[in-house]
């Protein structure tokens, strides 16, 4: 199967290379996701979902062994994938509705000091009296430290 669907590995394993007569071939560089998505593809004649971040493996891999069909298979399925933009919005927004929920739960059933809040940031505050100063960085970075948590650009 593998040499009717891709002429280089059938030029491998019916010329004199030595993977003619190896029981194990290497292909260096080649992630297995991508050759798995591969062997899919050559014994179905289909592209499976291929995540975007990873598609560039595997057209390096399909362009490699000259499978343009592959190629223009996988180009399909992503640019299918990522059309669908507004599914990954809908998810976001439902996102954060869950944590906004989650966070006024927890706020009803116990108070937090201010070290819970400032971990809850993500930011690291030292409030140390020998710090403290008018107009200094470490009022800038308590003043941060109270300020609700950037959202990521849509």
């Amino acid at each position: 199967m593998l040499m009717a669907r891709c002429d280089p590995m059938k030029a491998m394993f019916q010329g004199h290379f030595r993977e003619s007569t190896s029981r194990v071939i290497a292909f260096p560089g080649v992630k297995m996701y991508a050759f798995h998505i591969l062997l899919c593809y050559i014994y179905s004649d289909k592209v499976p979902t291929v995540e975007p971040v990873r598609c560039l493996e595997l057209l390096e891999l399909a362009n490699r062994l000259c499978m343009n069909r592959l190629v223009n298979l996988v180009e399909a399925r992503v640019i299918d994938t990522l059309q669908h933009q507004d599914r990954y919005v809908k998810e976001f927004d439902y996102y954060q509705k869950c944590v906004t929920e989650l966070s006024k739960d927890q706020k009803e059933i116990r108070p937090t000091t201010s070290l819970q809040a400032n971990q809850q940031t993500g930011c690291l505050c030292f409030t140390s009296k020998g710090r403290r100063e008018s107009g200094t960085v470490a009022d800038a970075t308590t003043a941060l430290c109270r300020t609700e948590p950037q959202q990521p650009p849509l």
